[in-house]
């Protein structure tokens, strides 16, 4: 995503567009740069439909971040439960499906250097520990 902006546009208003017009449950979205009054802007412009669930990196909001974005016209959001896996990388959630079952989803952007790539992926095990087995890995995972 690279922000928030482009060419002085909002970007959320696409995203609430496509969500509207493709009838998308969920999207994952990396590298939003979102602070958490972005978030709380996002909600109440488009909070009828949207709910966005972020992973911030507290030492550098402006920069990083992995959301997760759910249609609420779609899918229920009162069982959706998150958890910020790495804060600015990796975010996980499950989410109730069909009858009892639930969707666990893993959105990460990881880091772009080498080293600081393998640290992240290697430290991944350990840091989903407790948590559902993802039935969906997807975002950019940088690995070039």
């Amino acid at each position: 995503m690279r922000g928030r902006y482009h060419k002085g546009e909002d970007k959320w208003m696409r995203i609430n567009q496509l969500v509207r017009e493709k009838r998308i449950g969920i999207a994952a979205i990396q590298e939003t740069h979102l602070s958490p009054d972005d978030v709380e802007d996002i909600h109440k412009l488009f909070g009828k439909r949207l709910q966005v669930y972020a992973t911030i990196d507290p030492a550098s909001p402006q920069s990083k971040g992995v959301a997760l974005i759910v249609n609420k016209e779609l899918l229920p959001i009162e069982q959706i439960k998150t958890k910020s896996v790495v804060p600015g990388r990796a975010l996980h959630m499950t989410i109730p499906w069909h009858g009892e079952s639930k969707l666990s989803i893993l959105a990460a952007y990881a880091p772009n250097d080498p080293a600081e790539n393998a640290a992240f992926l290697d430290g991944m095990e350990e840091k989903t520990r407790g948590l559902a087995k993802p039935d969906i890995s997807l975002g950019d995972w940088n690995m070039v």
